[in-house]
């Protein structure tokens, strides 16, 4: 019988029984009634739009499990996309941050070839330069010698085609509650005012703290200057050069402004 994700519609392992003994193929589709596709992956598969696919596949649900399912608002692009857990969801995040997205798709399609090679990947994206890219998320404790194996089977496959291949994985837990403190600013509203802004950009044209900046930026009001300073490290045209928690006395620059990024 299919292995079904309880309440989803979706198989965890749908495309099991396709084989490809000689080639390398990509296979997406056939769920929810979409049509299930395969397509070569060699250079003929370089503008496949897979950024917009359909997810194929989700992980069993049951009681108590300790995953982190659900569904991310990708703020570049205005789509809500599936995570199956908290690693998948922080990634999601930091490509978000980093501006890496022109379109994103999770779960897309499943690489099969020869030896019975089957791994089904986690996001495709597509970036600003128009090149697309694979990725694989894992935690380190779990990338072991078969993994890595894997992975790079997956980097030559994506050579081949003409994409990027990328692995992401833990980030300390300094780091995670950074980007997740700076996403709470990623809206638009939270810039700063022309003059504001212009005042805390010259500042930073090399490593000032946060609490310097902000009176910087906003003298009657530094809380409103360190909002609009949220707002610029998750836009990245601010970085941070201080390593460690994120503070009043983090240093921060401006992105091409020298210094070594955080």
């Amino acid at each position: 019988m299919p292995s079904v994700g309880r309440a989803s519609g979706y198989e965890t392992d749908p495309y099991r029984h396709v084989r490809s003994n000689d080639r390398y193929i990509l296979v997406g589709g056939g769920t929810r009634g979409t049509q299930r596709w395969e397509q070569p992956a060699d250079e003929r598969s370089q503008d496949l739009p897979v950024e917009r696919a359909d997810t194929c596949r989700r992980s069993v649900r049951y009681k108590n499990k300790r995953s982190f399912q659900g569904f991310y608002p990708v703020f570049s692009t205005g789509q809500y996309v599936w995570h199956e857990s908290l690693l998948e969801l922080t990634s999601l995040m930091w490509l978000d941050r980093a501006g890496a997205l022109r379109g994103v798709a999770t779960q897309p399609f499943a690489v099969i070839g020869p030896h019975a090679f089957r791994h089904y990947i986690d996001f495709a994206f597509l970036q600003p330069d128009g090149v697309r890219a694979m990725v694989a998320v894992k935690p380190r404790r779990a990338i072991d010698a078969d993994l890595r194996a894997t992975f790079r089977t997956l980097n030559a496959v994506c050579r081949a085609i003409g994409w990027r291949f990328i692995v992401m994985s833990d980030m300390s837990r300094t780091e995670m509650y950074a980007l997740q403190w700076q996403w709470v600013y990623r809206e638009p509203w939270n810039a700063l005012p022309t003059e504001a802004h212009a005042r805390l950009f010259d500042a930073a044209q090399s490593p000032i703290s946060l609490g310097e900046a902000s009176t910087i930026a906003c003298p009657s009001d530094p809380s409103r200057g360190l909002v609009g300073i949220y707002h610029e490290l998750w836009r990245r045209s601010l970085v941070l050069v201080s390593p460690g928690t994120l503070r009043l006395g983090s240093l921060v620059v401006q992105r091409d402004g020298g210094g070594r990024a955080h």
